[in-house]
């Protein structure tokens, strides 16, 4: 079996050889012990050209040009390999923030999101491990209704967008469609600003039932112990998420009164923040904008007119 595979080393790299041996994470001991394991047969603790006659393997790996390779000189080709991959992996801070990681990815301070910029905060936002990567259980966490439970969006899948086959999603794999940027995109210009991000991730999760942390524990603090836990959320992940700061539970279990208080305050915020579409469009301050006010194409004023009366009121539900 060992002489049948030695013959099929030399048509392939030891790139190739170095797949068949080791497996995902294991470390640079573990392969070069795998190496000696399948390819010194005679036990002498190195690797001889008859033994595999791959010239690929001898110049990734003899760094002393003795034509035999050592365990150590393995150990110490694959701690480079590893060490150069760790080096050139995308950084992450510890958490994603969510709206307030909005600057970190606008990178023209523009206020807006191109698509690219979007895909790098969304990108980030699913990256849940913080390996700068996406796996396919994180890409679950790409909402398929950005803009609202009847605007559904189709995801292309994952093998699709993993090109390399490697299980995981850089961000330049990492793709959303134009259908996506549009649910979103509620004045069509091709962009995605911070109102309108805004206004979606309320929507999302923008509903705690109380205006203050003491009727928010009154309602689901069901122990009554002061906090809330995961699953007192009644299966509202997004919401536990962004009131915990998308940390782990093993690292932060429960939210207290303090934390509660702290994001109903930044909710209030938000919202304000999110009325500005009648701070821009509202000229004369009456409450109301009407078409000769708004500056945008007419299919965006036709949605916002949600009762088709020809003015816009924050009855419409715009903000």
């Amino acid at each position: 079996m060992k002489t049948a595979f030695l013959a099929l080393a030399v048509l392939f790299p030891s790139a190739a050889l170095a797949q068949e041996i080791k497996a995902e994470g294991e470390s640079p001991a573990k392969i070069a012990l795998n190496f000696l394991r399948k390819y010194d047969s005679n036990d002498d603790g190195a690797i001889s050209k008859s033994e595999l006659p791959s010239p690929e393997f001898f110049k990734r790996y003899d760094q002393d040009n003795d034509l035999r390779v050592t365990a150590l000189e393995i150990r110490q080709a694959e701690q480079g390999i590893k060490s150069k991959a760790e080096a050139a992996a995308p950084k992450r801070k510890e958490y994603f923030r969510g709206l307030d990681d909005f600057g970190e990815h606008d990178l023209n301070a523009d206020g807006r999101f191109t698509k690219k910029e979007f895909e790098s905060y969304l990108h980030d936002a699913c990256d849940q491990n913080r390996d700068g990567y996406v796996n396919e259980d994180e890409y679950k966490y790409v909402d398929t209704t950005p803009g609202g439970e009847d605007k559904a969006v189709d995801l292309q899948s994952f093998d699709k967008l993993d090109e390399n086959k490697n299980k995981s999603l850089s961000l330049q794999e990492f793709e959303l469609s134009k259908e996506y940027i549009d649910a979103l995109d509620r004045n069509n210009d091709h962009t995605i600003s911070k109102e309108e991000l805004i206004e979606a991730v309320l929507r999302k999760w923008g509903g705690v039932p109380g205006t203050s942390a003491e009727s928010v524990l009154r309602r689901m603090d069901a122990n009554g112990d002061g906090e809330l836990v995961r699953k007192e959320f009644d299966g509202k992940d997004r919401l536990w998420n962004e009131i915990n700061g998308y940390r782990t539970e093993k690292e932060d279990p429960t939210i207290n009164k303090d934390e509660l208080e702290k994001y109903i305050t930044r909710v209030k915020e938000l919202r304000q923040k999110a009325n500005a579409f009648m701070t821009r469009y509202d000229m004369n301050g009456d409450g109301k904008v009407t078409r000769d006010e708004f500056d945008g194409p007419d299919g965006a004023f036709g949605r916002c007119d949600a009762n088709g009366d020809g003015i816009v009121t924050r009855a419409d539900g715009v903000d």
